[in-house]
């Protein structure tokens, strides 16, 4: 058999059985379709945990106070270690591969702006927190050490907290 009698074989047969082929295909089509979007979506998924991941900082170390609880009676107390900025400091000296360290204190609260008010997590930080968390300043900038040994009172706001207060 010569290969223009195996394709006029194949044809007429197509043609004899046009449903089968018509669902075959489909089904054929839509196997492959679908494994293509699975395969997008957990790529997509992927990259978009990669990109949030590195927003935080690729070689993120967070140290954190240990909490100790003692139970006296019925009564649980529970008491918060913190770090001294002598601790932080000793971290400096010693730390040889650090990009940057600062300590960070954190609270709620209500701010108020010329739109009004917002309810947002405050936090208190040193000049090297926006190297170690990778962050970029789309308007004005991140303030340094100058402000810091001058006690300026400065603010970084977040864009959504930026819109909604001002």
């Amino acid at each position: 058999m010569n290969i223009l009698q195996l394709l006029h074989t194949c044809f007429r047969s197509i043609m004899r059985n046009r449903m089968r082929s018509l669902l075959t295909s489909l089904g054929v089509i839509i196997g492959v379709g679908s494994v293509i979007i699975m395969v997008a979506l957990g790529e997509g998924s992927q990259k978009a945990i990669e990109d949030r991941m590195t927003a935080m900082g690729t070689n993120l170390l967070q140290i954190s106070p240990r909490r100790q609880t003692s139970r006296s009676g019925q009564q649980t107390m529970m008491r918060v270690n913190s770090f001294s900025k002598k601790d932080i400091q000793k971290l400096r000296d010693e730390s040889t591969f650090a990009a940057g360290i600062s300590g960070v204190v954190q609270s709620n609260n209500n701010v108020f702006g010329s739109l009004g008010n917002a309810q947002v997590s405050i936090q208190g930080v040193e000049p090297d927190f926006i190297i170690a968390r990778n962050w970029k300043i789309s308007d004005g900038y991140f303030f340094d050490d100058e402000d810091m040994s001058l006690r300026n009172r400065v603010a970084v706001l977040g864009r959504t907290t930026a819109n909604n207060l001002f």
